[in-house]
């Protein structure tokens, strides 16, 4: 099964300006949280943090506006929190400061095919390309009459190519994946990884080429490939349906949080490892962490843009 991934954005050509400015915007929300769950979570704030918080202030005119936000998110999240059942005061801290966190990233790369979160959407390209954009993602398309260019902004998809003398390229942060007659994915949600159903492609990056054939997977990491086999559920997502092959509990709750509303934080540690089997249904994903709760003695506490999934005698 494809492991789950991580995140950079960066694009090149026309629109490089944009692409900046969301992840300028979506860096101040994030270390204005960072900033907020900092000063709060001590008493008295120390001389040091308020010097380094005023120069933090002056140095971007993002950064006052995301920090002012934050700050009133946070008394909102308090609120929430106080007026919860007596187990909450335990994780209430962990709980205000991963919902600031989440909420706060809210940004999103300008994009021709953007999806939100919990909705797949499948489109055919002007020179009969298939595509599948997975649930937050977001992808610039650029065809004329040389080339055939997708940038993927965010998130995962899937293409079907249609032959063609154009090549076709796939950019993802720092690598191009170009296509040699195939079906393939690409995901950068938690890193790079491209799995290739049939056919080839060649994937260039940090000055490397790595060429992959079907049934064939890499993750790319700093200076590292990690090669795997590529199963036939690795592109059952696009017909809305999560395949848990005996994958820890840790790694089925990370991919059922690419569609459910809000985020999913796992609070039981020693449970992380937990071996899970099974399908669940991504256009239901309440639903489906129901399912996988039962099967694993879980409860939901539900917050603000946070579910936390606990043991169920916590």
């Amino acid at each position: 099964m494809a492991v789950f991934r991580w995140h950079k954005d960066d694009r090149t050509g026309s629109g490089m300006a944009m692409g900046e400015d969301d992840d300028k915007a979506a860096n101040a929300r994030l270390a204005a949280a960072a900033w907020v769950e900092r000063l709060t979570s001590v008493k008295t704030p120390r001389t040091s943090d308020i010097v380094e918080l005023k120069a933090w202030l002056a140095a971007d005119p993002l950064h006052r506006p995301a920090y002012e936000q934050a700050r009133a998110l946070w008394v909102e999240l308090d609120r929430t929190t106080l007026a919860r059942p007596r187990r909450m005061p335990r994780m209430a801290g962990m709980a205000m400061a991963a919902s600031l966190a989440a909420v706060m990233w809210w940004g999103w790369p300008a994009g021709d095919l953007v999806t939100p979160q919990g909705q797949l959407r499948q489109v055919r390209l002007s020179d009969g390309t298939q595509v599948w954009l997975d649930s937050a993602s977001a992808l610039d398309v650029r065809i004329d009459a040389t080339s055939r260019s997708i940038w993927l902004l965010k998130g995962r998809a899937a293409f079907d190519v249609a032959k063609d003398t154009r090549p076709f390229s796939v950019v993802a942060g720092d690598a191009r994946i170009t296509d040699i007659g195939t079906m393939f994915s690409v995901d950068r949600s938690d890193g790079l990884t491209v799995d290739v159903s049939r056919g080839a492609v060649d994937v260039a990056r940090a000055g490397r080429h790595v060429v992959l054939s079907g049934g064939q997977g890499a993750g790319f990491g700093d200076g590292d490939v990690r090669f795997y086999r590529v199963v036939d559920d690795a592109f059952t997502w696009r017909d809305h349906r999560l395949v848990l092959d005996n994958v820890r509990l840790k790694d089925a709750l990370a991919a059922l949080d690419r569609y459910y509303p809000g985020r999913l934080i796992l609070t039981a540690s020693d449970l992380a490892g937990n071996r899970v089997s099974g399908t669940l249904r991504v256009d239901r994903p309440e639903a489906a962490l129901e399912t996988l709760m039962r099967s694993q003695h879980l409860r939901a506490t539900k917050l603000p843009w946070l579910t936390l999934v606990s043991r169920d005698d916590e």
